[in-house]
């Protein structure tokens, strides 16, 4: 019988120098888990509809990063705290645009290669960032997600919010042009084959032309023209107060809250200035339109302010979805009248 040996745990043996190799790596991998590799940074926390505010995102990523791929999609799907279902005040999703970034041929709908940047490198790690100038179009509490590294967040459960308001009716007046943001800007829109419509209705008439004139002569029937009828031409200013005194004996601003009908209205008063003025008044945005009156009035300063208050109350109403309980549409048809009557005067 073989006698019985103690053993013992011998701190040089190689199981005792594995326990500690991974009970030192476990630690290690797990600070590196707890360590933040991304910022996202808001340069507002309060902004106006269509307010231009900055968004920075820093980086940090162990080795050079070369093949990974940052995406911003999370950023089009912010959502709106305020939302109720059937809300008519509040959109569930922020309608966010990209106007500008510091790196160049980056998009929110597309994800962009680290590649294409040169980060900082400090001690093995390497060191991205990036500012983007966006602008969200409708107003309520949004919630902004960190962007998407490789398909994953960069941080989980993790985001920033921003307030967008709109300004009561009563303080616009008292607002300056440059403090308001209703416009979306302009972007180019891809072409499509309804783009070649026009040249082809334009060869379908001339074809028409043709068989017609094939028809007229092959029959030698004489055509007799008519002496044309003395018709009076209307003037700008009668069309539009046609179209005034139609809207005021309509029932459209108790059926739908105002909205339709400050539509129209709008729509009357950039015709008059188009057909009196012999410019595109309806296809313009408002700034445009008032670069034009200045230059026409000059020095009516008054009335440039009279033009400006009315069209910037319609667009308030259109692309900011202000409330319209406050304002007396009789009147508001006065103003337009008044105003119509004071531009046909000093163009005298």
């Amino acid at each position: 019988m073989m006698p019985y040996k103690r053993f013992s745990f011998c701190p040089s043996s190689i199981f005792y120098r594995s326990f500690l190799f991974f009970l030192f790596f476990g630690m290690m991998f797990k600070t590196a888990q707890s360590q933040q590799n991304c910022v996202l940074t808001i340069s507002k926390d309060t902004v106006l509809v269509g307010e231009p505010f900055e968004l920075t995102v820093s980086l940090k990523l162990k080795g050079s990063g070369s093949k990974d791929t940052l995406s911003f999609e999370n950023i089009l799907k912010a959502p709106n705290r305020l939302y109720i279902k059937d809300s008519v005040d509040f959109e569930p999703f922020a309608d966010l645009v990209l106007l500008s970034s510091d790196w160049k041929n980056l998009t929110l709908t597309e994800g962009f290669p680290l590649q294409n940047v040169t980060p900082k490198v400090q001690n093995g790690f390497s060191q991205y960032e990036t500012t983007l100038k966006v602008a969200i179009y409708n107003p309520g509490i949004f919630t902004l997600f960190y962007p998407l590294l490789n398909g994953s967040p960069c941080q989980e459960n993790t985001s920033v919010n921003i307030e967008v308001i709109v300004p009561p009716l009563d303080s616009i007046q008292q607002m300056a042009g440059d403090t308001l943001y209703p416009i979306k800007p302009i972007f180019a829109e891809p072409a499509d084959w309804t783009d070649f419509m026009f040249p082809v209705y334009i060869l379908l008439g001339l074809i028409l032309i043709y068989l017609i004139y094939r028809y007229l002569k092959s029959n030698k029937k004489v055509q007799t023209v008519e002496e044309p009828v003395n018709i009076r031409v209307k003037t700008p200013e009668e069309i539009a107060f046609e179209k005034l005194q139609t809207l005021k004996s309509s029932d459209l601003w108790n059926r739908d809250e105002g909205k339709e009908f400050l539509a129209r209205l709008s729509y009357i008063f950039r015709e008059y200035l188009e057909n009196q003025f012999n410019f595109p008044a309806v296809e313009m945005a408002s700034p445009e339109i008032m670069d034009k009156i200045k230059l026409i009035f000059p020095e009516n300063s008054r009335l440039v302010s009279q033009i400006n208050h009315l069209l910037y109350l319609s667009d308030m109403v259109k692309f900011a979805k202000a409330k319209t309980n406050t304002i007396i549409p009789d009147e508001l048809i006065e103003d337009v009248k008044r105003c119509i009557t004071d531009t046909k005067n000093e163009t005298k």
